[in-house]
């Protein structure tokens, strides 16, 4: 994906929403792109937080316990 594509798709969630648009090339340029396929484990409860996700398609569920809570990240179509 472009450096742009990032800043556009950057730009769409809330929490960069108004960042300036060249500090959000430079985290961009920081970006690990990642397909992960269906039914694929990202991380465990427990487990270290030291990542931000975004889900640019697709989406996640997050089974907590005996609950099963589906949420979406973010959805976008680049």
């Amino acid at each position: 994906m472009l450096t742009i594509e990032k800043v556009i798709i950057l730009k769409s969630v809330g929490v960069f929403s108004r960042t300036p648009e060249a500090t959000l090339a430079q985290v961009a340029e920081l970006l690990e792109e990642r397909e992960v396929a269906a039914g694929q484990q990202i991380f465990a409860k427990g487990d270290e937080g030291d990542s931000l996700y975004i889900i640019i398609e697709g989406r996640v569920s997050v089974p907590d316990g005996e609950r099963l809570r589906h949420t979406c990240l973010l959805y976008t179509s680049p």
